[in-house]
């Protein structure tokens, strides 16, 4: 049944414009290591890049580029990242990454109830979560289910930055995150499996900070007035290639 509180797509609100993203299909398993973006099929997929940054920040506006590709078996997702200020005091599974200097993606596939809020710092420390209601509550979210130990274990990631990062580091400084969600997982929480050519999923791409000494909040599609990460009806669309 369809959550009334996820509106259907519609396209952008009249005062934004619609961003689409084509995710490109592969033959061969990419690689998600540092410096796989110089090389196919990485070097050949589309940017999508963060550009809106929220008037409540710093000022600080990160150059995020993020690319995407998948197969019949996973998503497969690159951040590279020019920034600076970079703070990652958090390594855990599950651990609060939003408050480190932080990459995010949410998608909500096609006919699902709810969306994938996936969360990764530079040093990659994961957060997953599965939302069917996006209202703010005390403890997080009205419909959030907070994935287990066998995400941590299935979702392979590798970033260009190691360890623990306390005090920040004032920069410039270029990293790269880069990871794969199988699609076995998705289909584990939202009943939706591997994408067809044509599919269209909804979703957007950030860039934040909350804890350094240059806070900020970036979108690839536009997020409005209102600092809220989890607006699906500003979503933006990922149409499989």
């Amino acid at each position: 049944m369809k959550n009334p509180n996820l509106p259907a797509f519609t396209g952008m609100l009249k005062e934004d414009i619609m961003m689409l993203y084509e995710i490109a299909r592969v033959d061969e398993r990419p690689s998600v290591s540092p410096g796989a973006l110089r090389r196919k099929p990485w070097s050949e997929a589309a940017a999508a890049r963060v550009t809106r940054y929220h008037a409540q920040g710093s000022g600080h506006e990160p150059k995020v580029e993020f690319r995407a590709l998948y197969d019949g078996e996973a998503l497969y997702v690159h951040f590279g990242v020019t920034d600076r200020f970079v703070r990652c005091i958090h390594t855990g599974f599950q651990d609060p990454v939003c408050r480190d200097s932080c990459c995010e993606l949410f998608i909500a596939p096609e006919g699902a109830e709810g969306y994938f809020n996936i969360e990764m710092n530079a040093v990659g420390a994961l957060m997953i979560s599965y939302i069917t209601d996006p209202t703010r509550t005390p403890g997080g979210f009205a419909g959030q289910r907070l994935l287990g130990g066998d995400a941590d274990r299935a979702i392979q990631r590798d970033t260009s930055l190691k360890g623990v990062i306390d005090p920040e580091m004032p920069g410039p400084v270029e990293y790269e995150i880069g990871y794969r969600v199988p699609f076995a997982l998705i289909e584990d929480s939202s009943s939706r499996g591997a994408p067809r050519t044509g599919d269209r999923w909804r979703g957007n791409i950030y860039k934040c900070s909350e804890n350094s000494s240059h806070p900020h909040w970036g979108a690839w599609s536009a997020i409005g007035d209102k600092l809220e990460f989890h607006q699906p009806d500003r979503f933006g669309v990922f149409v499989f290639g």
